[in-house]
């Protein structure tokens, strides 16, 4: 079988190259649904470049959305959770 990291990378080439860096709509920026395990997995899969037009992750857990942010140091990040509601 095929690891989990591998398909999200490539997952994340494709979408990157076939939607973000090609349309013009999301120059400006884009939310990441869930701040849960594959949002962050997402997030940190992101070349650094597209990483930077990150505005926030959207979630609905409360806990998350409580902690106010998903900081990465490693990364230099720290991106706000917000509830969807306010998208």
């Amino acid at each position: 079988s095929t690891p989990r990291k591998l398909l999200l990378n490539l997952r994340v080439m494709a979408f990157e190259d076939n939607i973000l860096r090609v349309h013009p709509r999301w120059a400006d920026g884009f939310v990441i649904w869930g701040a849960g395990r594959d949002g962050k997995d997402f997030f940190k899969s992101l070349s650094p470049g597209i990483r930077a037009r990150v505005q926030c992750f959207a979630d609905v857990d409360e806990k998350k959305i409580t902690a106010g942010f998903y900081a990465n140091p490693d990364l230099g990040a720290k991106i706000p959770i917000v509830h969807f509601s306010l998208l």
